[in-house]
């Protein structure tokens, strides 16, 4: 599922009125070859391992100029329920 850059900062919200306000995420950015962030993924378990199905991941997509794009949401939709490790393999 693709979003136009606006309504990510809304799934970002949604995301937040879940966990409550005020909760620590733990925030891993994972950068292509040239410095573009790829792949965020959120943990609400501090020192969450990767390799555990506890991340809620997204995926960031750029134009043919460069500029941020759209925010996608894995295939299966948003939820702590995607390991990190296989973030490639959701999108």
């Amino acid at each position: 599922m693709t979003l136009p850059i606006p309504n990510a900062w809304t799934a970002l919200l949604a995301l937040e009125s879940v966990l409550g306000a005020g909760a620590q995420l733990e925030k891993r950015m994972f950068n292509s070859p040239t410095g573009q962030i790829l792949y965020i993924g959120y943990c609400a378990t501090p020192s969450g391992l990767t390799s555990l199905p506890i991340w809620y991941i997204v995926k960031l997509s750029y134009d043919v100029n460069g500029f941020l794009d759209y925010y996608q949401l894995p295939n299966n939709g948003a939820g702590f329920i995607y390991i990190l490790d296989d973030r490639t393999t959701y999108f």
